[in-house]
């Protein structure tokens, strides 16, 4: 299942400001917090259960980009904590 335009165009504007959020973060779990609610707004407009997993699949994407471990990504952006 693919993303709704809004939602691409949304996600890469959070990709582009990936370096400032880690830069300002520089905790694993800090970073993740902070990414959690940067992306808390699109995460609420997901229509289904396939485009939430796509979602949160590109923003694990993102944290791993960012140096998070991956499993640690996944649990904590899916709501499971640090």
């Amino acid at each position: 299942m693919s993303l709704s335009r809004e939602l691409r165009d949304a996600l890469e504007r959070l990709r582009g400001n990936l370096s400032t959020l880690a830069q300002e973060h520089p905790e694993a779990g800090a970073f993740l917090a902070a990414l959690r609610r940067e992306a808390a707004p699109l995460l609420a407009q997901v229509e289904n259960d396939d485009q939430r997993h796509a979602l949160l699949a590109e923003l694990s994407l993102m944290a791993c980009e960012a140096g998070v471990p991956g499993e640690t990504a996944r649990r904590v952006l899916m709501g499971g904590g640090g």
